[in-house]
């Protein structure tokens, strides 16, 4: 895709990628915690 002045697809790609980092995030603290 090329960069154009932000439009709303790049906005909700750009929310949905924090979302999925900070998921992935607490699911690797999860998965540390258990693992001995």
């Amino acid at each position: 895709f090329r960069h154009f002045s932000p439009n709303p697809f790049q906005a909700f790609s750009y929310s949905s990628f924090v979302i999925i980092s900070l998921i992935i995030g607490v699911s690797a603290k999860h998965l540390l915690k258990v693992s001995p």
